[in-house]
């Protein structure tokens, strides 16, 4: 308990953000989640969800958890992933959530799937991008078909896998260059690198 009484004092004692934004100044707590991360890519058509696949992320230690990797498909035992799909089933079901695309993200603890949030949207982290490289499955063409009344194509036209590594600098500085990303890019299998940062 005083563990965390003294990381929320220390939580409320910031101000602004990393992007110098004013913070709320408020604290939510919640349980500890022990277990690897997935996301489940799932899109509603009509009135049911249909699994489009599941990711695999790899998370940084804590305190922080940063996300920098993401896997498609993930690469579980197919009781496993049944389970968590059909976890997540439920629980946009018992949300109500029946069209459109949604990336709901999982902790697998040992006593099973354990939600972590819905989002009623396709997901970020070039996820869909991953998606439509490993299956040819476009979520965010199906995601505007079915705004516009229209059947999302959802079928997998391949069974390939893919993944994105985000590269994070683990100490503090200024960045002053990137060197090699064209190199990178000429590798055999890269689709694509992106440096956001210069």
């Amino acid at each position: 308990e005083a563990e965390a009484r003294a990381q929320i004092e220390r939580i409320l004692a910031i101000d602004t953000n990393v992007r110098g934004m004013p913070t709320a100044r408020t604290v939510l707590v919640e349980e500890y989640l022990d277990g690897p991360e997935y996301s489940v890519e799932m899109f509603g058509v009509d009135g049911q969800a249909v699994c489009v696949g599941i990711t695999a992320k790899s998370v940084t230690a804590g305190p922080h958890f940063v996300e920098h990797r993401h896997l498609f498909p993930a690469p579980l035992p197919a009781a496993t992933a049944q389970l968590i799909t059909d976890t997540v089933t439920a629980a946009l079901d018992a949300a109500g959530i029946r069209l459109g695309a949604t990336h709901t993200e999982v902790k697998l603890t040992a006593d099973g799937p354990a939600l972590v949030e819905i989002n009623p949207r396709p997901a970020g982290g070039m996820i869909p991008e991953l998606v439509r490289l490993a299956t040819g499955v476009d979520l965010l063409d199906a995601q505007l078909r079915a705004a516009l009344g229209l059947p999302p194509h959802l079928k997998a036209e391949e069974a390939g896998h893919a993944g994105i590594q985000f590269l994070l600098a683990d100490t503090d500085g200024t960045l002053t260059a990137v060197h090699g990303a064209e190199a990178a890019a000429a590798v055999e299998g890269v689709e694509s690198v992106l440096v956001t940062a210069a």
